[in-house]
């Protein structure tokens, strides 16, 4: 290479990456636009007038759910196709000459937005014409708060262009996707068939109690189960059909995403064989309720098992389904090959702590009173997988940058301003008076706060999603290249892993650009640390 050429690709690196700090801003602006003005404003008083308009404008309520559903479908019916539009898209991206033009429209638009929302939601009613041109007026200047701060980086031409290219794949998206919205919202409030199957869960659960015991309390009309002076109501939520309805979501997009791996009209066998299993597992699942509140703990059933169960007992049967599809030649055009336990997966090494971490807290979870005792179980689990990993993480070489404990500043300065929770590891078992359960959770509190949990969490959200979303070949992926899509989805993603979701979207994009400046995951690793270690330390101070 000569010696010219390396200016210009050091030019091109430190480009690109003040392009992903900007884009990144630009996103965090976005949202904390929009949490303000969720704050701010709200349609309740909209549910009074009974208007047309007044009800589509109601209907925004439901928008975060609904998107979520229309991108999930958008995704498994041509997700290929987008992603190759999005990549192709995020080409044209480049830092604006002038930013005040931008700006100027942003402030305009965020204006414009406040004065009609403050007309349309808190003002008098007003009359039909008068609510029409407010409601238009509202999604209009709604449209603009993102658009001025998309067109800062990318030509609304070229966003136009890409629109129309994959419209199909969007309209078949949104259409499917409102399908799913809408069964979602029939069966949350007038489902019919609910009753059936809580008398049907009812009667098999108390079935299985009476194997074993005499005494099991059984009141058909009130739906009531109970053992030992423990009872519980199978209400429609508890008959089984949301855990059906997760699995028909779940393995529907799988039947979508890997149609050209499986034999049709066969596979959809395997549809009412998962529902089967999961409304017969559901009955085995409120029967051990009864019996773990009747014979051990009413808190342990309520908080514990009741509340941890259901997931897993979704997620099993849905992976079950997943692996019989791929590995039976009845099902599969090509029964997927058993891996090698000794080949090197890289996705698995980047997954698989986290899912230890998940899995041993649901688990755990479900058969215990205060979760909290159980945390060094999750960490000792975590410890575990990344021991089977070891000579990977030893890759992250580790150089301590100044810049990685300054982006861990930076985010939990954003948390704080966000007002969002804190707490210390350690303070979690404040209560008890046992010296050993308080070292214990000084000892494991700090390990996995400081240490393993950023580690884990870092090697799922960075290492792999973010590069995942960018090619399937991900560990060939240079982080240092601009790609603000997989940064925001990987960042949305470790959000709403968190109960302040906002605070800590944010967070996974300042953690994102600590990856992205010197392509080290280590650097991401010790600004979530870093931010922890602040945020208990704030807790801690104030606590005392």
């Amino acid at each position: 290479m000569s010696s010219a050429a390396a200016p210009i690709r050091s030019h091109a690196r430190a480009r690109s990456f003040g392009l992903q700090i900007f884009s990144t801003c630009l996103a965090a602006l976005l949202l904390t636009e929009l949490w303000v003005l969720r704050e701010r404003f709200t349609t309740d008083a909209l549910d009074l007038r009974h208007g047309p308009w007044a009800a589509i404008v109601r209907s925004t309520r439901y928008a975060t759910p609904f998107v979520l559903s229309c991108l999930a479908a958008g995704f498994a019916l041509g997700g290929l196709r987008l992603r190759e539009e999005l990549i192709a898209l995020a080409t044209h991206a480049a830092l604006p000459r002038r930013l005040w033009p931008f700006v100027l429209a942003n402030l305009a638009a965020g204006t414009a937005f406040g004065v009609v929302s403050l007309a349309l939601l808190e003002g008098p009613e007003p009359g039909a014409a008068f609510e029409i041109a407010l409601t238009l007026a509202w999604w209009f200047c709604g449209a603009l708060l993102p658009l001025s701060l998309v067109s800062s980086v990318l030509p609304l031409g070229e966003l136009a262009r890409t629109a129309w290219r994959v419209r199909f794949t969007v309209c078949a998206g949104i259409a499917v996707g409102s399908l799913g919205f809408l069964g979602y919202r029939l069966t949350e409030s007038a489902w019919p068939f609910w009753q059936p199957l809580a008398h049907g869960t009812l009667l098999l659960a108390h079935e299985l109690l009476s194997v074993f015991f005499d005494d099991c309390l059984l009141d058909q009309d009130a739906l009531v189960l109970g053992l030992h002076g423990f009872e519980v109501v199978v209400t429609k939520y508890c008959c089984g059909y949301e855990g059906v309805g997760l699995f028909l979501i779940f393995f529907s997009a799988f039947l979508a995403i890997a149609r050209d791996r499986l034999r049709f009209p066969r596979a959809l066998v395997l549809l009412p064989i998962g529902c089967s299993v999961i409304w017969l597992l559901n009955g085995v699942r409120i029967a051990a309720l009864v019996a773990i509140g009747g014979l051990v703990s009413p808190e342990m059933a309520i908080d514990g098992f009741h509340v941890y169960a259901g997931w897993p007992l979704v997620s099993a049967v849905a992976l079950g389904c997943v692996a019989v599809g791929t590995r039976t030649p009845y099902f599969a055009r090509r029964a997927a090959e058993t891996p090698d336990v000794d080949a090197d997966n890289p996705t698995a090494a980047y997954l698989v702590p986290l899912l230890a971490l998940i899995a041993t807290a649901l688990v755990s979870g479900a058969f215990a009173e205060d979760p909290a005792e159980m945390y060094p179980l999750r960490i000792l689990a975590a410890l575990g997988a990344l021991a089977t990993i070891s000579r990977r993480v030893a890759r992250m070489e580790f150089q301590l940058a100044p810049s990685a404990l300054a982006c861990g500043a930076l985010a939990w300065a954003i948390w704080i301003g966000l007002d969002a929770p804190t707490s210390a590891p350690w303070s979690e078992l404040e209560s008890s008076s046992s010296a050993v359960r308080i070292a214990a959770q000084w000892v494991f509190g700090s390990l996995g706060s400081f240490v393993v949990v950023p580690i884990v969490e870092e090697l799922a959200f960075r290492g792999y999603l973010y590069r995942r979303l960018t090619s399937a070949n991900f560990e060939r992926v240079d982080p240092r290249v601009f790609a603000f899509v997989p940064g925001l989805v990987s960042s949305l993603a470790f959000g709403v892993m968190h109960a302040d979701w906002l605070a800590a979207t944010l967070a996974g994009m300042v953690y994102a650009a600590a990856y992205m400046r010197r392509g080290r995951l280590v650097d991401a690793v010790v600004a979530h640390g870093t931010t922890n270690l602040l945020l208990a330390l704030q807790h801690a101070v104030f606590a005392a």
